[in-house]
């Protein structure tokens, strides 16, 4: 993964958002490491952070915004109702994909609501 992160620093150079292609990163190396642990999903804290920034300072309409919170909310309520009826680890593959969903869910409606065609760099 390294090289690769590289060669795409090396061509994007300073157009390249780190902090987007940091929790993109975390997404994907979440939702497709070969076991399940549900006690690394506290590395999902870091897309479900962005979120919330997103869902404060950008330009996306109330219904928008409310779409994501309720999503959001229904992932965690499901989950931790989940983590209450069964202890085992086998069956919370389904949260990463979810917090996935949901964060490009959002990113793609942020840059349309922007009209910039790119998601706007949080400084």
């Amino acid at each position: 993964m390294l090289p690769s992160t590289l060669l795409i620093w090396f061509i994007l150079g300073e157009k390249w958002n780190l902090m987007s292609a940091t929790q993109a990163g975390v997404l994907v190396s979440i939702a497709t490491t070969p076991f399940g642990w549900s006690y690394d999903f506290v590395l999902l804290l870091l897309p479900t952070n962005q979120l919330l920034v997103w869902l404060a300072t950008s330009s996306l309409h109330f219904g928008e915004r409310l779409v994501t919170i309720a999503m959001l909310l229904g992932v965690y309520l499901a989950y931790y109702l989940q983590r209450i009826a069964s202890p085992s680890e086998l069956y919370f593959y389904w949260v990463p994909l979810a917090i996935t969903v949901i964060y490009g869910w959002t990113a793609w409606r942020c840059a349309r609501s922007a009209g910039a065609g790119t998601v706007r760099r949080q400084r």
